[in-house]
């Protein structure tokens, strides 16, 4: 599922397969030149498809957008190495 809930600010439900939370909010922030995405979702084949439909239905590119994940928990992580590109910056809190 995939939401606009303030303007330029999406959130997209990502499955949890075998977590008791069921799913992730993923966000993403639209910008002029660039995107930030929130948090990916686990480093699971159902997390991927969905995060990849999800910006698809957004219409925006990894090619421009940066990752800032709130803590390091694999549901928040996992997917960063398959969605960074050269380029982009990942950030995180402490």
């Amino acid at each position: 599922m995939v939401e606009e809930v303030y303007k330029n600010i999406w959130r997209m439900e990502i499955p949890l397969p075998k977590s008791p939370l069921k799913f992730l909010n993923a966000y993403v922030v639209v910008g002029d030149k660039k995107n930030l995405l929130i948090d990916t979702g686990f480093n699971r084949q159902e997390c991927k498809a969905a995060l990849s439909k999800g910006l698809e239905e957004i219409g925006i590119s990894m090619d421009r957008t940066d990752i800032f994940i709130t803590h390091l928990h694999s549901d928040h992580s996992g997917l960063v190495s398959d969605f960074i590109k050269r380029g982009r910056k990942v950030y995180c809190s402490k």
